[in-house]
């Protein structure tokens, strides 16, 4: 039997005491399926170090539906399973959406709209997001040692991070932007240790169209 969340204009606010580890974990698997309506869901973390919402590999479709989910809270939302039945777009105004799967968002279709926070590709070469993303601030990252691609077209429309450190850890990763990249937002290039770096558009199979300022805050690292 499968338990359902029909969500259509409501949400979840999850929240675990500051003292605690780990034990504010709640495991999405098998069976529990989160279905968005047209009036979206808003999925609230509220504790960065305490508490998450995970969504286990393994079992797909967790989440259906074609209505937004808005993520809010300091806490991480981690998706690992594959989700190609859902087709609504994404909202993230705080925390941590952290991507381990190809299709973890979704069809390949979503938009995804950043306000703040942080887009985390945490899957490596085996999970390129595909995703379009609009960046109104906020930052895109990496939280894999063979580094992070990003292949969809991202906009610039105000001051936004790339972040080569961790968000756990300010360890050395890699991020590939090799889709269309435009708007007039500068994009900064934060954290990463030495040898870390940005590839833009790799091999020039696109265009860019970005005519924002680019800052490099730490000199060893590289952008190309």
């Amino acid at each position: 039997l499968e338990n359902v969340l029909y969500f259509d204009g409501g949400g979840i606010r999850w929240k675990a005491p500051s003292s605690s580890s780990g034990v504010g974990r709640w495991t999405v698997n098998s069976g529990q399926i989160w279905n968005i309506g047209a009036g979206g869901a808003m999925i609230d973390v509220m504790n960065k170090q305490s508490c998450k919402i995970y969504f286990q590999p393994g079992a797909n479709d967790l989440i259906t539906g074609a209505g937004t989910i808005t993520k809010m809270g300091f806490g991480p939302l981690t998706i690992e399973n594959q989700n190609t039945g859902f087709h609504g777009d994404w909202v993230l105004v705080e925390g941590l959406l952290e991507v381990r799967g190809s299709a973890a968002l979704g069809d390949g279709t979503n938009e995804i709209t950043v306000y703040g926070g942080e887009v985390a590709n945490a899957g490596g070469s085996a999970a390129t997001i595909t995703n379009n993303i609009t960046m109104n601030g906020g930052a895109l990252s990496a939280q894999s040692n063979d580094g992070a691609e990003f292949s969809g077209a991202i906009t610039f429309n105000d001051s936004s991070a790339i972040r080569l450190g961790d968000w756990w850890q300010n360890a050395r990763r890699n991020i590939r932007l090799t889709g269309l990249l435009s708007g007039d937002g500068a994009i900064s290039v934060q954290k990463g240790s030495h040898g870390s770096g940005v590839y833009i558009n790799r091999g020039d199979v696109y265009a860019t169209n970005n005519t924002g300022i680019l800052f490099l805050e730490n000199p060893t690292n590289t952008v190309s």
